[in-house]
Formats: structure tokens, sequence, C-alpha cells
């Protein structure tokens, strides 16, 4: 569920919290929290991308760990790949998704807070 209203331009103007991180170690949210959006500083690659859900039929935002709308059923489109650990994303990207942890192999970002519903 996506959110809407004043939550929604609370999270985009990082008023629920962020998390910033340069190095190694993994990072998560506060409980009843997820990453809403990752801002990437310094060119980025992630280890370790979690998804919320990775129950198959509702994996639907790019991650490690599986591949996001790979075969569609209920939710999901068709055709996504998993994100590999090769892929850089260059300082300036903002991707959006709902995580539950993300671990970088190099690079700098800024991980944005929204609360679940």
């Amino acid at each position: 569920m996506a959110l809407s209203g004043a939550k929604y331009e609370m999270t985009g103007l990082g008023q629920f919290g962020s998390i910033y991180t340069n190095g190694v170690g993994a990072i998560s949210p506060p409980t009843d929290f997820i990453i809403s959006a990752i801002q990437v500083l310094g060119a980025a690659k992630f280890t370790t991308l979690t998804t919320e859900n990775t129950a198959e039929g509702s994996r639907v935002f790019p991650n490690t760990a599986n591949a996001g709308h790979a075969a569609e059923s209920g939710s999901e489109g068709a055709g996504g790949i998993m994100l590999p650990a090769t892929q850089e994303f260059v300082a300036g990207s903002v991707i959006y998704g709902r995580w539950t942890g993300l671990k970088l192999a190099s690079g700098e970002v800024i991980a944005y807070l929204a609360p679940k519903h």
C-alpha cells in the first residue's frame, strides 16, 4: 500500500528520519518503519538490498535476493531480474521502494524512512 496525503509529503521531506552510511555494515530501519527511498551520494553498489515482502506474487521492488516483477502473478509484472551485486548506482540517483535493510559493498547513501502501514 502506498503512502498518501500528509504522510507522503512528510516522507518526501525526510521528516520520518533517515540513515546515512558510507560503510559496509548492514543498516535497518526502526521497528514499524521501512526504507522508502535511497539517495546515492557517492557511486554505490549493494551487497544486500532486502524488500519488505519477498513472498512470490509480492516481489515488486528491486532487490538482491530475488527478482522483482519476474513472473506475472498477483501484483507482479513480468521480466524483472534480481539486482546484481555488480550494479553501480551513480551519485545523484534516487531509488524508491519498500526495503527492510541494506548493506553496501561500496559507496555512500542516505536511506529515507517511512512508517509501515
